[in-house]
């Protein structure tokens, strides 16, 4: 009864084993095919979250130098 258990978890581990790298397999066939590389597009939306972050700081910066001109005019 133990070698039984220990031959279908083995045969378990080896079937989960098989899946992981099937399923490797098909991500990396679907991102040839549709010519996305994810951690590509991961880095692009993290340099393009950084550049909207840093145009907002400048945005906030020339409000505030607008509205002290406009006060200092009165």
């Amino acid at each position: 009864m133990v070698t039984d258990i220990g031959v279908v978890t083995g045969q378990a581990i080896t079937s989960g084993a098989a899946f992981d790298a099937l399923a490797q397999q098909s991500e990396a066939w679907y991102e040839s095919l549709s010519g996305v590389n994810l951690d590509e597009e991961a880095a692009n939306l993290l340099r393009f979250q950084q550049s909207y972050a840093a145009s907002a700081q400048v945005l906030s910066a020339a409000r505030s130098i607008f509205e002290t001109l406009l006060s200092a005019a009165r």
